[in-house]
């Protein structure tokens, strides 16, 4: 079998001897080993003719990857080495930054799974989105910063967010369904933000997108969702409403930006549809 090590070189713990040993453990099990720099505008035709690419880095990375090669070959599988500041699917998926796990694992020990991706327009995104304070807080995050201090860079994000606090009315259709809110999120994958969780039924297994909106996003209904899910669920907001949806339209009558897998990828109006294509990891 033919591995294609998709690496991110800006990652914020990347070492070109992490590629190295996990070429060789590869290698030592018989496999033909290729290395790219993941935003290498040749990474789709190195990826041709292999039969497994192992993306190193983050959600971000492995989203970006994952979208350029699907199509170039439907066949392929993905595994990743989580070297991002969250790794919401790594952390779903299990993977761990242990090069002699990794390596068995694309060995074939585990049985490949399928997992659905959710699509905005042309874009994919595989753990979750949102549109209100979060998204407001990740428009502001630092990419100096990030690359200093990680996670971290998200919380002083966070704090500028606090103080500077924005709100506006969300129009929503979910299934042809209309809500009103201040804040939605997206889910695709099981965990938001860490080792969060705002949705139960949320999975990259699952094929439809779980949604939570919220009927106003002030500071205080913020705070009460994280301690919903940090501490209890009692402690949330009221005016929540939860669903599970195909197809979902947010729409606003003033700009806001959308995050996808802790990035910015556009501005409002956002149509996001839960993909029928299936993605297969090892």
């Amino acid at each position: 079998m033919n591995v294609l090590l998709a690496y991110n070189p800006h990652a914020g713990s990347f070492r070109a001897e992490l590629v190295k040993q996990l070429g060789e453990k590869l290698s030592a099990k018989g496999f033909t080993v290729h290395e790219s720099d993941s935003h290498n505008p040749d990474l789709k035709n190195l990826a041709t003719d292999c039969q497994h690419v192992c993306v190193i880095g983050g959600d971000g990375t492995l989203r970006d990857v994952i979208a350029s090669l699907a199509h170039a070959n439907p066949s392929i599988t993905f595994s990743q080495f989580p070297l991002g500041t969250i790794n919401l699917v790594a952390r779903e998926a299990g993977y761990k930054k242990d090069v002699a796990a990794l390596a068995e694992r694309i060995a074939g020990r585990d049985a490949a799974k399928s997992y659905h991706i959710a699509r905005s327009g042309d874009d994919i995104f595989l753990a979750c989105a949102s549109v209100g304070p979060d998204a407001w807080s990740v428009d502001q995050v630092s990419l100096k910063l990030k690359k200093r201090i990680g996670r971290l860079a998200y919380a002083a994000a966070f704090v500028g967010q606090f103080i500077n606090w924005k709100r506006q009315t969300l129009h929503v259709q979910a299934d042809g369904v209309s809500f009103t809110a201040e804040a939605a999120y997206i889910l695709k994958g099981r965990y938001f933000g860490g080792p969060w969780t705002l949705s139960e039924t949320a999975a990259l297994t699952n094929p439809k997108l779980s949604i939570l909106l919220l009927a106003t996003a002030r500071r205080r209904d913020f705070l009460r969702l994280m301690l919903s899910v940090m501490v209890s669920p009692k402690l949330g907001p009221g005016g929540c409403t939860r669903l599970e949806c195909s197809e979902v339209t947010i729409t606003s009558d003033t700009e806001a930006p959308v995050q996808a897998d802790g990035d910015i990828v556009g501005q409002l109006p956002v149509h996001i549809s839960a993909n029928k294509e299936i993605v297969m990891f090892a």
